[in-house]
């Protein structure tokens, strides 16, 4: 039995995050889905999904499953497993990695003793002829 109150923390709901989160609920698991940006938490916690691909009765299910969606993170050490799925916008061509950064500094200030998984997942934005070499 684990110590921990939530399966899966998921910091940044954003188009890959958000689903991540709705859809690890609807499998059964405790989700805390934790991002920054007040205002899109708000209406989050409302039930008005910003994502095409998520429905706002998708969402609300999810809250409804028990889906805890906030913009503090100090239940993070709540969470047995942890995704960061922040962007990585491109700034002359390179990842912009400050919000990996800010997500990993946000994890070492609320982690807990025996949270031993942390996946990350980059949404880099790179344009095809930039990762394809040509012959």
């Amino acid at each position: 039995m684990s110590k921990f109150d939530k399966d899966l923390g998921v910091i940044g709901l954003g188009y890959v995050g958000l689903p991540l989160a709705v859809e690890s609920s609807s499998a059964g698991l405790k989700v805390l889905g934790y991002d920054n940006n007040s205002e899109k938490v708000n209406n989050l916690q409302k039930g008005s999904s910003p994502i095409e691909d998520i429905s706002n009765t998708n969402l609300k299910e999810a809250l409804e499953r028990g889906l805890i969606i906030t913009d503090t993170p100090e239940g993070l050490k709540d969470c047995e497993h942890i995704v960061i799925s922040v962007p990585t916008p491109l700034t002359d061509y390179q990842p912009d990695l400050s919000y990996v950064k800010a997500a990993a500094q946000t994890i070492a200030k609320n982690i807990s003793k025996e949270q031993i998984i942390i996946l990350i997942i980059l949404q880099e934005d790179i344009q095809k002829k930039i990762t394809k070499t040509e012959p």
